[in-house]
């Protein structure tokens, strides 16, 4: 006579429990561990760099759709030595952009003329921000002990705004997703280079941005520089071009690469709309276009929320109990049919949680921090399957040998 199946829930509960306890455990100490490896840092640190929603930039949107903002100008300097800067800022003078930002920083000419011919013209322009470098900053705490304005100092005419993106220690594996708003140096608070600009143009974007209450912000790329007015600066000096298009805009001088293939790997970064996702490619976009990106971002009011990381942890270890919880249960039932039923029912909740990751990230600019419960549902396959079959056995023989004697 067939005896018919009856589930202990109490003891499912019990198990799955045991199970989420031991998963938890296995993803807080791993890295503990690998950190430790030298040879495994540089996958460490590409594998912490995986983000799903970056496919949304670079494979789901549609470029031609998003519009380009007018608002921002860009001209690449790097061609241009003291005396064809100084030509191009005559020319702007003369068209009166609302802000004019340089995304260099400024180094003193041998000639000492050509640096008070400089401060001069810098002069006429009302709202002028420049770029100041942090060193060794404190990324986690935002706090940095000295900064670097350049060998010419300007801070009388100019305000100045730190352009660091990231720990240069970073650079060549991380990927720009973010952008703090200021930092504490010395007592004092510094706001970001793209921060200051933005505060200029429009302080009422300015205080919606820092009524937000965050540190920091998620980029969202508009996209690279064919979605803002572009112009190679050696070309505005050398021939006549009409620059009224730059009357009462944002104007960003700074050093892209445009015209020269974006052979200045150096000076660029890797990002969210980067082709190959994953892996790499070149780095894919200039200091100053991301700049114009954050600015654009704070003008519009185009902002990325993201669930709290305690939310974020809270649902991997409800979806992980109940995830260990179906796998018990197929496992007392049936248990030749645990490991395909397992593998099905990974790649279904994979599947689905990627889906709304991608979806609400697209339709509604929140980011889910669904990354964890993906990593939990992905063990919780193979330390079940250890915890039932010799784990929770062992324990059991073990407690009744010394319960006997």
């Amino acid at each position: 006579m067939e005896v018919k199946f009856k589930y202990n829930f109490k003891e499912g509960l019990i198990d799955s429990f045991l199970s989420t306890i031991m998963i938890i455990l296995i993803i807080l100490l791993t890295p503990l561990l690998l950190f430790n490896i030298n040879l495994l840092h540089p996958f460490i640190n590409a594998f912490e760099d995986i983000q799903i929603t970056d496919v949304n930039y670079s494979k789901f949107r549609d470029p031609s759709i998003i519009p380009a903002d007018t608002n921002i100008v860009i001209f690449d300097i790097e061609d241009l030595n003291p005396l064809g800067l100084r030509m191009l800022l005559m020319k702007l003078i003369e068209h009166k952009p609302k802000v004019l930002a340089i995304d260099k920083i400024l180094e003193k000419s041998d000639n000492e003329l050509d640096n008070i011919a400089l401060r001069e013209l810098l002069k006429e322009f009302d709202n002028l921000v420049l770029s100041s470098r942090l060193i060794d900053p404190n990324f986690k705490k935002y706090k940095c002990d000295s900064i670097y304005y350049g060998e010419l100092e300007f801070q009388d005419i100019a305000i100045y705004g730190f352009t660091n993106l990231l720990d240069e220690n970073e650079k060549e594996f991380k990927t720009v997703r973010e952008f703090i708003l200021g930092f504490n140096i010395k007592d004092n608070f510094i706001h970001s280079f793209p921060v200051q600009i933005a505060r200029l143009y429009s302080k009422s974007a300015y205080d919606d941005l820092i009524s937000r209450g965050n540190s920091s912000e998620i980029i969202n790329y508009r996209g690279n520089i064919k979605k803002f007015s572009f112009a190679n600066g050696d070309d505005i000096v050398n021939h006549y071009e009409d620059l009224k298009f730059v009357e009462g805009k944002i104007v960003l001088l700074g050093v892209d690469g445009f015209f020269r293939g974006y052979d200045l790997l150096e000076s660029l970064y890797y990002t969210p709309m980067n082709r190959n996702t994953s892996g790499r490619t070149f780095p894919d976009m200039s200091e100053v276009v991301i700049n114009a990106n954050i600015i654009s971002m704070i003008l519009d009011r185009n902002y990325i929320n993201s669930m709290p990381k305690w939310l974020g942890y809270l649902i991997a270890v409800m979806i992980c109990f109940l995830t260990c919880l179906v796998f018990d249960y197929i496992n007392k039932k049936n248990k030749k049919w645990y490991e395909l039923s397992s593998l099905l029912i990974f790649v279904i909740v994979s599947i689905i949680l990627l889906f709304l990751t991608l979806i609400i990230f697209d339709f509604y600019n929140y980011q889910l921090r669904l990354t964890e419960a993906l990593f939990t549902i992905a063990l919780a396959v193979f330390v079940y399957q250890i915890y039932a079959d010799s784990i929770k056995p062992i324990t059991i023989k073990i407690y009744n040998i010394f319960r006997k004697g």
